[in-house]
């Protein structure tokens, strides 16, 4: 190979899009009931559109504030949270968030860099 090869852009073939998160995320599609937000009175339903070690993704039909906290819950989970951004899509809204603490089964677990899910107990 000489040196005008190796100047060459890569064709679109090449093109290896990399994800920049610091954690995997997995898909959920779970719908989820948002809670405590100071500005609605009402709970607001949301489908959790993924969810890593410290974080998830939802699909919300309203804006959430970035810095709201809240509670996400579904069945037998509740998520303390605090929104880091939301955007509109379409007719919806996507946020991400960070989770602080979380309540599985009654057992409250904080969430930490360093150690995933750590109980408080």
């Amino acid at each position: 190979m000489n040196n005008a090869q190796l100047r060459q852009e890569p064709g679109p073939d090449l093109l290896i899009e990399m994800d920049r998160r610091s954690e995997p995320r997995i898909s959920a599609g779970q719908t989820v009931t948002i809670t405590g937000l100071p500005e609605m009175e009402v709970l607001m339903p949301a489908t959790l559109t993924d969810i890593s070690s410290f974080g998830l993704g939802l699909n919300l039909e309203w804006p959430i504030k970035p810095g709201a906290s809240f509670a996400v819950e579904w069945e037998d989970t509740i998520i303390l949270a605090e929104a880091t951004y939301c955007v509109q899509q379409e007719d919806r809204y996507h946020a991400g968030v960070r989770t602080n603490y979380i309540i599985l089964d009654r057992t409250v677990c904080k969430t930490d860099r360093k150690h995933s899910f750590v109980p408080t107990v």
